[in-house]
């Protein structure tokens, strides 16, 4: 028995077990309770409770990529229809214009930005934290520095 035949069987698994989820639901959504949805699909009722709670997060991000889709097709059209009055000088379009595109952005999740990171004297890697959090020296270890206090600041030598 070779790689293939495992990968294959694996795969077959996969889709049998997506099925299932997928019965289940459906058996769910009948009406049917969680204990005749075991009892139809030959699995204990926590096997059928995991089933249909897989299926329904399976779901939910598809949903979510869905209505991701429908909101960034949305924002391309608004923009597209006011693009002439953009190149035509339109202030207020222009203004318009760009926060559009500065929501699709974060819609689509473009506009994170990376940490800063830097290397101080002693070849120390320091990632600089969104506001408000303490910096991390990367130094072999990843560890948070102290608030300031001279506790901490002993805590934060190395040995």
């Amino acid at each position: 028995m070779g790689r293939r035949s495992l990968s294959r069987g694996r795969e077959t698994m996969a889709a049998q077990f997506g099925a299932r989820q997928v019965r289940a639901l459906e058996l769910l959504v009948d009406g049917r309770s969680l204990t005749e949805v075991a009892g139809e699909l030959g699995v204990h009722r926590s096997t059928a409770l995991n089933l249909v709670r897989r299926a329904l997060e399976e779901r939910k991000a598809q949903l979510i990529d869905d209505v991701r889709a429908l909101e960034a097709a949305r924002l391309d059209a608004a923009a597209n229809h006011i693009w002439a009055r953009v190149r035509e000088g339109d202030v207020r379009a222009q203004d318009t214009w760009l926060r559009n595109r500065q929501r699709y952005a974060a819609l689509l999740g473009l506009d994170l930005k990376p940490p800063d990171v830097t290397v101080d004297a002693s070849q120390n890697v320091i990632v600089l934290p969104a506001w408000g959090e303490q910096p991390t020296v990367v130094d072999g270890e990843a560890r948070e520095l102290g608030s300031g206090s001279d506790d901490d600041r002993e805590n934060d030598r190395q040995p």
